[in-house]
């Protein structure tokens, strides 16, 4: 009987992990993982800046949105000193004068 059980779980497990393996995958071209150093709202578009945790001192990517949700995390993480890990699908994320151009961000995961 526990040997049944078990291998249901098993199989179920499996097919779980193989659906999620058949769906597309996403490629981000910018991902920005640190602090939410700045945000500035103007009327419906908010600009932030997130300045990675390592290297120290590397360059801040800037994002922007029209997303209330994404600016409403994104005024939470600068406020509570959250990391963050933000994506965008900017065809590039090349930094010039110390700043990365990361284009519109479409995901922010903010963590303790």
């Amino acid at each position: 009987m526990k040997k049944s059980l078990r291998m249901k779980k098993s199989l179920r497990l499996l097919a779980i992990t193989a659906a999620f393996g058949l769906l597309p995958s996403v490629s981000w071209a910018c991902t920005a993982t640190g602090e939410v150093t700045r945000v500035v709202v103007f009327g419906p578009v908010t600009t932030f800046s997130v300045r990675p945790s390592l290297p120290p001192g590397g360059p801040s990517s800037t994002f922007t949105t029209v997303n209330p949700a994404i600016s409403n995390a994104a005024l939470t993480a600068q406020s509570s000193h959250m990391r963050v890990s933000v994506n965008s699908l900017s065809t590039s994320c090349a930094a010039t004068n110390g700043n990365v151009a990361a284009g519109v961000a479409t995901v922010i995961i903010t963590a303790p």
